[in-house]
């Protein structure tokens, strides 16, 4: 990207990129809890809130981590492409991406051991998530863990490789909107787009 236009779209995609990380340490941020979106294995959409717990800027890597039980994580074996949403007062960002599921391995193990305590309880529950109760779920029921380890085996990260960004700003002067697709080699296109 060359001139000034161009220059505009890099500021942009940096500015992405910028707030995407900062969400992560910011638990008021929304962007901080987008919505994942996939498809499950007979075709139907599903979408949910799930926490970013990484941004990997460079290599345009978003990490989320989710339980093994879930509802999504068989689909997204099956179909790894997910779609995130992300929105704040003023800003849409869409990005488009290709997932790979981690479980049991160092990835996920240095993730786990990054994870707050009190997140960690849910994977030490003997029942998946969506499993019926007969009241709410109380986290204080749950006895102490025996050991740091106790619920990795439910534990895994989403890292998903973001390949289409989707930018939308509206300000009361006018409406923004700009498209960055990667091809698999790496290369970049960007375009501004109509809202």
């Amino acid at each position: 990207m060359s001139n000034a236009l161009d220059r505009e779209l890099e500021g942009i995609l940096a500015a992405c990129f910028a707030q995407l990380s900062r969400s992560v340490a910011d638990e008021g941020s929304p962007w901080r809890t987008p919505v994942l979106a996939t498809t499950t294995s007979d075709g139907h959409p599903m979408a949910r809130v799930v926490v970013l717990e990484a941004v990997d800027p460079p290599g345009r890597r978003l990490f989320a981590n989710t339980d093994r039980r879930s509802p999504k994580f068989a689909p997204l074996h099956a179909n790894p492409r997910a779609s995130f949403l992300f929105r704040d007062a003023a800003t849409q960002l869409r990005a488009e991406a290709v997932i790979t599921l981690h479980h049991g391995n160092t990835l996920a193990r240095r993730s786990w051991r990054r994870l707050a305590p009190h997140y960690r309880i849910h994977y030490r529950t003997g029942l998946a998530p969506g499993t019926p109760l007969p009241a709410p779920f109380q986290r204080g029921t749950l006895p102490a863990p025996r050991h740091p380890e106790e619920g990795f085996e439910n534990y895994a990260v989403i890292e998903a490789q973001v390949m289409r960004l989707d930018w939308l700003r509206i300000d009361p002067e006018r409406e923004w909107r700009a498209a960055f697709a990667w091809n698999d080699t790496g290369h970049l296109q960007a375009a501004w787009v109509m809202p």
